[in-house]
């Protein structure tokens, strides 16, 4: 049976029983995660949390920031519903060996890693995330809840023109993710200057979905290769995606 986070965080010496009692308090009163209240009173990093997990259960730490693009026909292996309600993300299939990689806020789940190998039929693989990535990784390649989506009919009926503008990186086809590109803002439209429009939307489309199979070659293709280098031993995945992390990091400010 794994051990709780916070025993883990405990006996790896990143906090001590006093924190552990407050944080565990805390996120009894609020209902958050342990490990969320103790990054957020400034008791441990995310990525101490991660590494413990991760040398603990013997699991990888998932590349979820750098991670662009995940194949359709992998998303559709796990219902957005039942990843939303477990808080996982599947991320790579090996057909080879017929191993699944899944992201997971809770790599120590048993019930979801059963769950998840009698629905896929396959070996489930699971890596750790913090709950905070696998959410936004989540509404980034599922999109949001339909509930969260759902487009409001214009005063005289119809469907909004800016839902056909709605197109996200990370599926093979455009979805009801929030629009990349919004409509300008002007006088109502019609006539000839509606088929003008459309005509624009089906142009910016074709040119993100260019966009889109660009990214998902170079991804595929830096996948691959980063998954020989740790085949042989010549790359440690965890150390990697937390040097690509904190470069990004870097770059954004």
């Amino acid at each position: 049976m794994h051990k709780r986070l916070g025993e883990i965080l405990v006996q790896a010496g990143v906090i001590d029983e006093e924190q552990l009692k407050l944080a565990l308090a805390e996120a009894a009163l609020w209902g958050h995660r342990v490990g969320e209240v103790l990054v957020s009173r400034g008791d441990c990093e995310e990525s101490q949390i991660l590494e413990a997990l991760g040398t603990q259960l013997g699991v990888e730490v998932a590349p979820l920031a750098t991670t662009v693009m995940i194949p359709r026909r992998i998303l559709d292996l796990v219902s957005a519903d039942f990843a939303r309600e477990r808080q996982l993300l599947p991320l790579f299939l090996d057909t080879a060996a017929g191993v699944l990689e899944v992201a997971m806020a809770d790599p120590a789940d048993q019930e979801s890693l059963d769950e998840l190998r009698f629905r896929t039929g396959h070996t489930i693989r699971p890596q750790v995330a913090m709950a905070s990535e696998v959410e936004e990784a989540l509404a980034r390649f599922y999109g949001p809840p339909a509930s969260a989506h759902a487009p409001t009919a214009p005063p005289g009926g119809g469907t909004p023109l800016s839902q056909g503008l709605q197109v996200r990186v990370g599926h093979e086809e455009p979805s009801g993710a929030p629009a990349s590109v919004a409509p300008p803002a002007a006088a109502p439209v019609g006539g000839d200057d509606e088929g003008d429009l459309r005509a624009e939307v089906d142009r910016l489309r074709g040119q993100l979905a260019r966009v889109y199979e660009i990214l998902r070659e170079a991804s595929v293709a830096h996948q691959v290769m980063l998954s020989m280098l740790a085949d042989r031993g010549l790359l440690n995945r965890e150390q990697y995606g937390r040097r690509l992390k904190e470069h990004l990091e870097r770059l954004r400010r």
